[in-house]
C-alpha cells in the first residue's frame, strides 16, 4: 500500500512540475522584437537599443541568418547623447507596439523621453525619432545633441583582403560617393552629405539627411577604438510643458542594385553604396549579364564559365597577336643572348643591333604586351562585377566550391587556409608561360615574367573562389589556344 501510495505521489509532482516547466516556457518573455518579410529586429529595454538585425534571405557562412550587428559587442546602436544630464541609453524604458512602430518610453527627472522606431514593409528603411518632452518646472536645454550608431557593422564573413578593399566609412553629396579607410582617421565631420555610414562588402547601413542645419562626424570610441558615426542636430531648448522630436531615417539592408534602385527616393543615389571600380560601365554590364545568364541556367559558376569563353572568343584576334609575338621573341633568345655577349662593353652599340634584329624578324618587343593593355578594362570591369555582387554570397558551384564569394578553402595546416582553385591557377600560369616561351626568355621586357604564376597565387589566395574560377578558366583558354598556335605553326 505504501508503494503505491509513493508511485501516485511521484506521479503528481512529475506531472504537476512538468506543467509548470511548459507554462514557464509558453509565458517566457521571447523578448522584444520586430520582424516582417525582410527583417527581424531585437530591442532591449536598457537603454532601448537594438540588438539584433536579422536580414532575411542572407545566410552567413554558418549557414545562419545574417545579423548585422556584430558579435560579442557590449555597447548598441543606436546611441543617443546624454540629454539635459541624462545618460538616455543607460535608463530602463517601458515599451509598446502598434502597427510597424515599436515604442520605447522613460521619464526621469520630469523629463519624458521617448524613442520610436518605425518600419516601412517591403523596404529596408527604418526612421528613429527622439523626442523630449519637458514636464519640469525648468527649461530643457540639448545641445549637441546626436543619434549615433555603432560599433560598425558585422563583417567577419569577408576576407581581410576583401574587408581592406571594401569596408569604408562611406558619404554622398548628391554627387560623388566618397570613401575612407574605416577608422584612418580619429574623427572626420561632415557637413554636404544626403547619407552617410559604415559600407560593407555586401551590407550598409546609412543615415539619410532628414534637415538641412544637421551635421555627421565618424568617430573612434575612447575605449575600445572601434569607429562610429553619428549626426548631430543644431542646439535647441525646450520650455516647460513642451515637446520636442529629431527623426533621422536609415537605409539598413543588402546592396544588391534592384533593391537599392527601389528605394531610390527623390534620388537619393543609394546604389553609389556598390563600389563599381574604374570602369564602373562595364562592372554593371557584367553583373547584368551574369543574371542574365543565371536566369537560363541558375548556376551562377556556370554563368561565370559563360562569360569567361565570351570574353576569350570576343578577344580571340589579340589574344593570337600576342601569344605569337611571345614565341618569336622567345625564338629570338638565342640571337639575344650572342649579342648581348659581343657587345657588353658597349650597351649603345647592342641597343642599335638589338633593334635591327628585331627590324629584320619583324618583331615587336612590345607587341605581346599590347594586346592585353587594351583587355584590362574588361578584366578590371570582371574583377570588380564579381568581387561586389552580392548575388554570388552563398552561391555554390560544384562538389568543394560552396560559395563563389568567399575562398574555396578545404582544409587549414596550422590555420592556414588551403584553397584548392588559386593552386590551379598557379599551375595553369606556369604551364601557359612554358608554351609561350617566357620562362625562358633573357629579355629585359619579359624576363620577370616568370615570378607573375607566384605572385598572383599570392594575389588570389583570398579573393572570392568565383573570381578565381574566372582567371583559372581563361589560363586554361589561352593553354588550348597556344597549344593549336603551335601545331599550326608546325604544320607548316
Amino acid at each position: 500500500m505504501n508503494i503505491k501510495r509513493t508511485v501516485v505521489l511521484l506521479l503528481i509532482v512529475f506531472t504537476a512540475a512538468f506543467y509548470a516547466e511548459t507554462e514557464g516556457l509558453v509565458s517566457a518573455d521571447p523578448g522584444i522584437i520586430y520582424e516582417n518579410d525582410l527583417i527581424k529586429v531585437s530591442f532591449d529595454a536598457e537603454g532601448a537599443k537594438i540588438t539584433g538585425y536579422i536580414i532575411k534571405g542572407y545566410k552567413n557562412k554558418d549557414k545562419e541568418e545574417y545579423d548585422l550587428i556584430p558579435e560579442n559587442t557590449s555597447i548598441y546602436p543606436p546611441e543617443l547623447s546624454a540629454i539635459a544630464g541624462i545618460d538616455p541609453n543607460a535608463i530602463k524604458y517601458s515599451h509598446s507596439k502598434e502597427a510597424d512602430r515599436i515604442i520605447f518610453t522613460s521619464i526621469v527627472d520630469g523629463i519624458v523621453i521617448s524613442k520610436v522606431f518605425e518600419f516601412t514593409p517591403g523596404t529596408y528603411f527604418m526612421t528613429l525619432t527622439v523626442n523630449a518632452r519637458n514636464d519640469s518646472s525648468a527649461p530643457l536645454g540639448l545641445n549637441s545633441f546626436e543619434i549615433q550608431w555603432g560599433p560598425e557593422i558585422s563583417s567577419k564573413e569577408i576576407s581581410a583582403s576583401m574587408k581592406k578593399r571594401y569596408v569604408s566609412e562611406i558619404m554622398f553629396d548628391g554627387k560623388k560617393a566618397k570613401m575612407n579607410i574605416l577608422g584612418k582617421r580619429p574623427s572626420v565631420r561632415i557637413s554636404d552629405f544626403k547619407w552617410f555610414g559604415y559600407n560593407s562588402l555586401y551590407f550598409a547601413v546609412v543615415a539619410l539627411k532628414s534637415e538641412e542645419n544637421i551635421s555627421g562626424e565618424f568617430f573612434k570610441a575612447a575605449v575600445n577604438r572601434q569607429v562610429w558615426f553619428a549626426t548631430r542636430f543644431p542646439d535647441f531648448s525646450v520650455a516647460p510643458g513642451e515637446e520636442r522630436s529629431h527623426s533621422l531615417k536609415f537605409f539598413i539592408g543588402p546592396k544588391d542594385s534592384g533593391i537599392l534602385k527601389a528605394h531610390d527616393e527623390e534620388g537619393l543615389g543609394l546604389v553609389r553604396l556598390i563600389n563599381m571600380g574604374m570602369f564602373g560601365f562595364l562592372t554593371k554590364f557584367f553583373i547584368w549579364l551574369m543574371k542574365f545568364l543565371y536566369g537560363m541556367i541558375p548556376n551562377y559558376g556556370i554563368a561565370i564559365i559563360i562569360i569567361t569563353i565570351i570574353l576569350k572568343l570576343i578577344f580571340l584576334p589579340l589574344s593570337t597577336s600576342s601569344i605569337v609575338s611571345m614565341k618569336r621573341m622567345a625564338e629570338l633568345q638565342p640571337e639575344l643572348q650572342k649579342l648581348q655577349k659581343m657587345y657588353k662593353e658597349n650597351p649603345q652599340k647592342m641597343n642599335e643591333e638589338t633593334m635591327k634584329l628585331y627590324k629584320t624578324f619583324k618583331v615587336n618587343p612590345l607587341s605581346g604586351c599590347l594586346p592585353l593593355l587594351i583587355q584590362l578594362p574588361f578584366f578590371w570591369g570582371i574583377y570588380s562585377a564579381f568581387s561586389v555582387s552580392i548575388e554570388l554570397r552563398g552561391a555554390p558551384f560544384f562538389w568543394w566550391i560552396s560559395d563563389l564569394s568567399a575562398p574555396d578553402t578545404v582544409f587549414y595546416i596550422w590555420k592556414i587556409p588551403v584553397n584548392i582553385l588559386p593552386i590551379l591557377m598557379g599551375v595553369a600560369m606556369f604551364l601557359q608561360q612554358e608554351l609561350q616561351g617566357t620562362q625562358h626568355s633573357q629579355n629585359q621586357q619579359t624576363k620577370y615574367m616568370k615570378y607573375l604564376p607566384f605572385l598572383f597565387l599570392i594575389f588570389f589566395w583570398n579573393l572570392p573562389s568565383g573570381l578565381v574560377l574566372y582567371w583559372l578558366l581563361n589560363n586554361v583558354l589561352t593553354i588550348i589556344h597556344t597549344v593549336l598556335l603551335n601545331r599550326k605553326n608546325e604544320n607548316r
